[in-house]
């Protein structure tokens, strides 16, 4: 897959896939970051990098009306990074999933608000910053990503 270098880096991500506002995606990131980190000789990860992707794709998704999302996994050196950008009005991510208490009251329709902390532990590091939109110069949005452990 030919994808643009990283602004000001030259380095390449070993996948870019560019998603529509569909949850359908979150598959497709899935199956994307298990091609790649096979591909990358890391098999021990695919299992919880899936989990992370469809964590980190599915806010993305849920974080905007219009625009569009992009996922793409680094082989950075020895650990993996994901990364997922989109276009929505800056907010910082929030880690709060709800209290304990709150879990006598809830159904399982109620069960979100959980993703970051499963990023959290499933994670080497995590964490966000604005800058330049893959493939848009001067556009700056945010990007959350992920060290896979």
């Amino acid at each position: 897959m030919m994808v643009d270098a990283e602004p000001g880096t030259g380095r390449k991500p070993y996948l870019r896939l560019n998603l529509t506002l569909s949850f359908s995606e979150v598959s497709r990131a899935r199956a994307g970051v298990a091609r790649a980190l096979q591909a990358l000789g890391h098999p021990d990860l695919v299992s919880d990098a899936m989990v992370i992707s469809s964590e980190l794709v599915t806010n993305a998704v849920t974080a905007q009306t219009q625009g569009r999302v992009i996922f793409a996994v680094w082989g950075n050196r020895g650990r993996p990074l994901v990364e997922v950008w989109d276009t929505a009005i800056w907010t910082a991510p929030r880690l709060d999933p709800p209290p304990i208490e709150a879990l006598m009251d809830m159904d399982e329709s109620d069960l979100g608000g959980w993703g970051l902390a499963n990023v959290q532990t499933l994670a080497a590091h995590w964490g966000h910053r604005l800058a330049e939109f893959p493939g848009e110069p001067g556009v700056i949005r945010k990007c959350v990503w992920a060290l896979l452990k």
